[in-house]
């Protein structure tokens, strides 16, 4: 008998009944909370929107009567009837909302974190139509209660906002026949060369698109045309207009000049008098 009691690990025994122990007390705990939670109902929401940028779309209040419109408020409701993947969902379909992180915490408050879209440039139809496109490329309604003050966009566009919104600049780019028609792929990546381009971003107000389907830029300063023809090699035709604002205009007074400067053409700069004269003026390459 002496051996058989021996034999048993009693060690063993105790560890294990332990954790049994243990366990079944974090079950209960867990079902205790749950139903605790299961009383608890919603109390406020906190939006905290990121201005940053230095946008102003939305506000807290817009995005509570939003969420009050779609019956996607938390005010008494159970916690347990709270879907904050649908809720965050609904944000993100509002459209100066590029980013919405939601929490709900256990005593029944939900937070919101919303990141505004930021517009990269405002385009202007012929009907008078007009958006604008995000720095993610994607289409953007205007707004009632803000309007950004970005890069603008004129002349021979021909996509409607309705026809735009279904694709974004990737697609664009990637598909020719879309390409071909609409120029906005060149129109995107034209503005945000200009954007990071920290002398070119501050001269240049708008664009505009001639019936050659050319982009000339209108600078905010000067009164003459920038012809740039496609988007083909920005940098360098950036370049060569820095080289002569530099050397050429301000050894001549001549800012008030010229009616164009035609950057289209390899290895010279091609200006237009306001006289109806025209000068061609060669520079190196940068």
């Amino acid at each position: 008998m002496k051996d058989v009691i021996k034999k048993i690990n009693f060690k063993k025994i105790f560890n294990t009944t332990a954790w049994i122990l243990v366990f079944a007390g974090l079950i209960f705990t867990l079902g205790f909370v749950q139903r605790k939670e299961d009383f608890i109902k919603g109390k406020n929401t906190q939006v905290n929107i990121d201005y940053s940028t230095g946008e102003l779309f939305i506000d807290s209040e817009d995005i509570l009567h939003f969420l009050k419109l779609r019956n996607d408020t938390i005010k008494n409701r159970e916690l347990y009837k709270i879907d904050i993947n649908r809720i965050e969902k609904a944000l993100l379909t509002h459209p100066a909302i590029e980013n919405a992180e939601i929490s709900l915490s256990v005593d029944g408050n939900l937070k919101i974190d919303i990141t505004q879209r930021t517009p990269l440039l405002r385009v202007f139809l012929p009907s008078g139509e007009s958006f604008y496109i995000d720095k993610r490329g994607e289409f953007m309604p205007l707004s009632e209660n803000y309007t950004a003050r970005v890069l603008v966009a004129g002349g021979n566009i021909s996509s409607t906002f309705a026809q735009a919104s279904s694709f974004n600049y990737d697609k664009v780019k990637t598909n020719k026949a879309i390409a071909d028609q609409t120029l906005l792929d060149e129109l995107v990546e034209l503005s945000r060369t200009i954007e990071n381009d920290s002398l070119m971003s501050c001269m240049i107000d708008q664009v505009f698109i001639n019936d050659k389907n050319e982009f000339e830029l209108i600078p905010l300063i000067c009164d003459h045309k920038i012809l740039i023809g496609n988007c083909e090699d920005l940098e360098n035709k950036f370049n060569k207009l820095k080289i002569f604002y530099r050397e050429g205009l301000n050894h001549v007074n001549g800012w008030d000049t010229y009616a164009s400067i035609n950057l289209k053409y390899e290895g010279q700069i091609i200006c237009s008098k306001k006289q109806t004269q025209t000068n061609e003026i060669k520079t190196p390459q940068p």
